[in-house]
């Protein structure tokens, strides 16, 4: 009978030495976890996202685009965020959109998210990965939290975001109009403001779980709305957003420089 051959290997560290090279079962390891997965995240996270996502998410694509690319793209970045795979409970579908530009939209009522996932480019798809993100903290809202944007919001902040809309309109108005803010000018106000918040809480979660791609992934410093609008629209047409934005000094002390340390 043929002696049966032991392929394990006998190789042992020596006292002092570095370790081995993937540091299995080895805590000193000569590559380092950005090393050993160069995509940001590990085998298991994302094997933890995949059964999450398929576990009552759907992921659509377009005409052009595979459902499988969608998917992989949503997997890839969901994994290499620091968001809890549990928030995606509820979320009953992702649709990729076509259309150019960086905007997503989430609809509450029927917990599905519309946001361009896939693009050619690394740069276009850490843009793509920010937008996605952001449309999942809409989600993350509206499952756990679904009236903190109405929290917090003064008579004080609405009549005056009202009163600037009503003064704006004045200098070219055609009719006369009241001094200060009707009822109905008042409620619109109230929209905004909450639309604002809402706006604001999504990028605080963009900004807190959302990681860049890459061996060494980054946090990043910008909300989606600070990036694609002006500060002068932003007060115009999301007036509650600052109200719930930090300043980049108080995001923690894990960040200098938009950098993660």
């Amino acid at each position: 009978m043929a002696e049966a051959w032991d392929l394990r290997s006998n190789i042992k560290a020596k006292p002092g030495s570095q370790g081995t090279l993937f540091g299995i079962g080895d805590k000193d390891s000569v590559l380092n976890p950005s090393q050993r997965w160069p995509r940001g995240y590990t085998p298991e996270r994302k094997n933890e996202v995949t059964k999450a996502l398929d576990h009552g998410t759907s992921v659509h694509g377009t005409d052009y685009i595979h459902p499988l690319a969608v998917h992989a793209r949503v997997v890839d970045t969901i994994s290499r965020s620091t968001m809890p795979s549990e928030h995606l409970r509820g979320l009953r579908s992702i649709e990729h959109t076509a259309a150019p530009g960086t905007q997503g939209v989430y609809y509450p009522e029927r917990r599905s998210l519309h946001a361009p996932v896939l693009r050619s480019d690394q740069q276009e798809n850490d843009t793509m990965g920010k937008v996605l993100i952001h449309e999942l903290g809409h989600h993350h809202d509206s499952q756990e939290l679904p009236a903190r944007s109405l929290e917090g919001i003064s008579d004080e902040a609405v009549v005056s975001h009202a009163q600037r809309t009503l003064d704006a309109r004045r200098e070219d108005a055609k009719y006369p109009l009241p001094a200060e803010p009707n009822a109905t000018m008042r409620a619109q106000a109230r929209v905004q403001v909450k639309s604002g918040r809402a706006e604001g809480y999504a990028d605080n979660y963009m900004q807190e779980h959302y990681r860049t791609r890459g061996r060494n992934p980054q946090p990043v410093t910008e909300g989606m709305y600070e990036i694609n609008h002006p500060e002068q629209s932003i007060r115009d047409n999301y007036p509650g957003y600052r109200d719930v934005r930090p300043k980049v000094e108080h995001l923690g002390p894990q960040f200098k420089d938009g950098h993660l340390f």
